[in-house]
C-alpha cells in the first residue's frame, strides 16, 4: 500500500514538507491478518529508488516541530514501550529499528517539553508544540460496520472536505486499515493555541460528513503509525 504524491503544504513552507512532496510513492504500512505474514511491497524502498527511510525522515520533519523531545511507542507481545529521542533524526532511527516482526510502531504527533519516564511523559500537559492537524480515517468501525467501502472513497471524502474548508492539500498516509491525513501548519502552535482550532476543525469536518475518529483529531498527545512501517496489529487490539 502506498502514500500517493501530494502537495503537502503551500510553497515556501518547511523543507521537510518539500522533501516529502518530492518523493513519489512510499511502500507503506500494510494490514496483516492474524496468523499470516505481513502483506506488503518491499517496505524499504519507494518508487524511483528513494529509500523509505529517507521519505520517512522527510515526513517526520514536515509534521513535527523542530525542537523538543519526541516519542516513539512500540507494542510488542502485549507490552507497550516508550522511547524518547531528542531529535527527529533519532526518532526516525528508533522507528526503523523497532519495525520488526511482532511489533507495531507509532510516533507521537507533538513535541514534548521534557523527556518522559516510560509512558508518563506522553501527556497533554507535557506537550511543547504541535505543527499539524490530523485525521484518523478507518474503513471499518471496531464492530465491523463499514465506514467507507474502500480507500479511494475515503480519500475522495477527505479531499472534498479539504476543498470545502479551503485547507492546503494534506499529506496522506495509508495506515493499512484506512488513512491518516495531516494538514501542515505554517508555524508551530502551543497546546492551548492548537486545541480549540483542532476541535473546531473536527466539528467542521463532522458537519461536512467526513467520517473519522474525533477523539484522535482533538488529542494533541495522539500517536499514529509512521509511513514505511508494517501494520501488524492483531484483531481486537486497540491503538493507544
Amino acid at each position: 500500500m502506498d502514500v500517493e504524491k501530494r502537495d503537502a503544504v503551500a510553497p515556501g513552507e518547511s523543507d521537510g514538507a518539500k522533501a516529502f512532496d518530492e518523493s513519489t510513492k512510499l511502500s507503506n504500512a500494510t494490514e496483516q491478518t492474524p496468523g499470516q505474514a505481513p502483506k506488503s511491497a518491499d517496505p524499504s524502498h519507494v518508487a524511483d529508488g528513494v529509500p523509505a527511510s529517507q521519505v520517512r525522515l522527510a515526513f517526520l520533519r514536515a509534521v513535527l516541530p523542530a525542537k523538543g523531545w519526541y516519542c516513539c511507542v512500540v507494542f510488542e507481545d502485549g507490552q507497550k514501550k516508550h522511547y524518547w529521542p531528542k531529535t527527529i533524526e533519532e526518532l526516525a532511527k528508533v522507528i526503523e529499528a523497532n519495525d520488526r516482526p511482532g511489533c507495531d510502531v507509532y510516533f507521537a504527533c507533538a513535541a514534548y517539553k521534557k523527556r518522559g519516564i516510560l509512558y508518563k511523559g506522553r501527556s497533554k500537559d507535557n506537550v511543547r508544540a504541535i505543527k499539524a492537524f490530523w485525521f484518523d480515517i478507518d474503513l471499518k468501525k471496531k464492530n465491523g460496520d463499514i465506514v467507507y467501502p474502500d480507500k479511494n472513497a475515503a480519500r475522495k471524502a477527505l479531499f472534498e472536505f479539504a476543498a470545502f474548508a479551503e485547507l492546503p492539500t494534506p499529506i496522506v498516509v495509508d495506515s493499512g486499515g484506512g488513512l491518516h491525513a495531516y494538514f501542515i501548519l505554517p508555524h508551530e502552535l502551543t497546546r492551548d493555541e492548537w486545541a480549540p482550532l483542532a476541535r473546531g476543525l473536527a466539528e467542521m469536518a463532522r458537519e461536512h460528513g467526513l467520517k473519522f475518529d474525533p477523539s484522535r483529531a482533538a488529542d494533541c498527545a495522539s500517536i499514529l503509525r509512521p509511513p514505511g512501517t508494517m501494520n501488524r496489529k492483531k484483531r481486537g487490539a486497540q491503538d493507544d
